[in-house]
């Protein structure tokens, strides 16, 4: 959007001292019809040259991905390039983090230059402030330019050649683990290291003559076949899931519209953020101790004023072999974007993936009978940890976590 400092500097005030250069030129006044050309042409370069100060401008930002905690500073290389002819007198550039958003940027951070030469490039450092958890993405540059008269200026989005995220995980507060741990450890004393899948067979061998006849497969010998066993999937007890239940942060309240009492969600965000920040931390904390967690994350209602209601399904975040198991995680509770209301539970995917999940804790406000679900779709029992202990003996108390 070209942002005028000059009346004369467009088209209809070009048009204007066109016709006053040439009346003054028929009426034989050449000192005022010198004047009136001057200006002309001077408001004409300052126009022409302001409208193509910020085209064929490249940007582009040395990383894809900025990560940090609510407070910190997010460093983001940037590099302009001007590949055309004519110079650019003096440029404005900043990234546009909005109203609102996770993370902010001072006005007057933003990186001036002055004179960017043909086909020269530019580098420079943007700073962003993390200010709360959530995820940002910059598909653009926001750039001011104009003439050297200051008659003019110009301000243009120019695209990035790669979209750049910036996450901000939850905030990070004391916990102890030591509750989890040991029972891990307990399972791991009661099992050998390894749970086995009753119902999952992932292969047969033969009998050797020490194995239980629980493990026999009758049905093989039935058919007339040798005597084998059943090798039982395993799961491995260092493994652990976090179920976070985002109902229980949401409030269901009655109110009276002309149209009668109607039910209302509201959304409890600020124990919804220290849920989150529970999560983290305890994945933190549980992944330098070489324990592999992973995520179970309800199906929500995303509500977009743009294009209506966007569901979000239900799902695992399981990290790949390679990756940042904490940095995969902590991103995951950042994108969450839960606005209030029903949610779906993440059965399905418990059920086929559990070998893979592990043991299962479950973080809620409170216990409901909703949740006894999570105990059907997998076959070890699920952990809870709720501020207070409900009566059912499997509590992990939130007071033996927080410090």
């Amino acid at each position: 959007m070209q942002q005028v400092k000059s009346n004369f500097v467009n088209p209809a005030g070009l048009a204007v001292l066109a016709a006053l250069a040439l009346l003054s030129a028929y009426f034989g006044i050449d000192l005022l019809f010198a004047v009136l050309a001057g200006a002309f042409l001077l408001c004409l370069i300052s126009w022409l040259w302001t409208r193509s100060s910020l085209k064929k401008l490249d940007v582009r930002t040395g990383t894809r991905v900025v990560c940090g905690f609510p407070g910190d500073t997010l460093d983001v290389d940037v590099t302009l390039s001007n590949d055309k002819f004519i110079p650019v007198v003096w440029l404005r550039a900043e990234l546009p983090a909005g109203e609102a958003a996770c993370v902010s940027m001072a006005e007057e951070d933003a990186a001036v230059f002055s004179w960017v030469m043909p086909h020269q490039s530019l580098e420079w450092t943007e700073t962003l402030s993390a200010v709360k958890r959530g995820v940002k993405a910059f598909g653009c540059v926001e750039a001011s330019s104009g003439d050297g008269f200051g008659l003019s200026e110009n301000s243009v989005s120019i695209p990035l050649d790669t979209e750049l995220r910036a996450v901000v995980f939850p905030s990070l507060i004391e916990v102890d683990v030591s509750g989890i741990l040991s029972r891990l450890s307990e399972m791991e004393l009661s099992k050998k290291g390894m749970y086995t899948d009753a119902s999952l067979i992932q292969n047969v061998r033969d009998y050797s003559g020490s194995e239980s006849f629980r493990d026999v497969n009758w049905r093989l010998l039935a058919k007339g076949g040798d005597l084998m066993v059943n090798i039982r999937e395993k799961m491995d007890v260092r493994r652990t899931c976090l179920f976070v239940d985002l109902q229980s942060c949401s409030r269901a309240e009655t109110v009276e519209t002309p149209s009668g009492p109607e039910t209302v969600h509201r959304l409890m965000e600020e124990e919804l953020e220290r849920m989150l920040s529970l999560a983290a931390s305890l994945i933190s904390q549980l992944s330098v101790r070489g324990v592999i967690c992973s995520l179970a994350i309800p199906g929500y209602d995303v509500h977009d004023e743009a294009t209506g209601t966007v569901r979000r399904e239900a799902r695992t975040v399981r990290p790949a072999e390679g990756e940042d198991q904490a940095e995969t995680l902590l991103t995951a509770l950042a994108e969450i974007d839960y606005q209030g209301g029903s949610t779906e539970l993440p059965l399905e995917q418990i059920s086929g993936e559990y070998h893979a999940l592990g043991q299962m804790f479950c973080l809620a406000r409170k216990k409901s009978r909703r949740l006894d679900a999570l105990d059907a779709a997998q076959p070890l029992p699920v952990w809870y940890v709720l501020p207070e202990d409900d009566g059912s003996g499997r509590i992990i108390e939130e007071t033996e976590l927080l410090r």
